[in-house]
């Protein structure tokens, strides 16, 4: 199973404004078959599930959000904002919950899989149970 990871992006900054590129080539964690934002207002939980298959990688568009995952018996925290030129990289089995941090925040998200209901474990006790049968 695959860890959480961080990934720096470059950034290139002139007068006009700030340009950010992300490259799909050998080094970008996974192939990308869909792409969604999730739109959140302050203080508020998305996510909050896990999936079998699909990895995810969260990119900030506007305003922060506190990501936490929990996998292997940890629990990690990640404060991701627009400003850090950062994404975050969850693979499958992992839980993960995303809490709003700032008014008008959104998150885009680029996943390794087309939408499937049954890739979906909705219930942290399915979860455990899930993540200790693979063990």
């Amino acid at each position: 199973m695959l860890n959480p990871k961080i990934y720096k992006f470059k950034k290139y900054t002139n007068y006009k404004g700030k340009l950010v590129p992300i490259s799909f080539d050998k080094d970008f964690p996974m192939k990308v078959k869909r792409i969604f934002f999730i739109y959140g207002k302050k203080k508020f939980i998305r996510g909050d599930h896990a999936h079998k298959k699909c990895s995810q990688f969260f990119i900030p568009v506007s305003g922060s959000f506190e990501i936490t995952l929990n996998f292997k018996n940890k629990k990690k925290i990640y404060k991701l904002n627009v400003k850090k030129n950062i994404g975050l990289f969850v693979p499958p089995i992992i839980w993960c919950k995303v809490r709003f941090l700032a008014k008008k925040s959104a998150i885009l998200v680029l996943a390794s899989h087309k939408y499937e209901f049954n890739d979906y474990i909705e219930t942290y006790k399915e979860f455990t149970k899930y993540e200790e049968r693979l063990k």
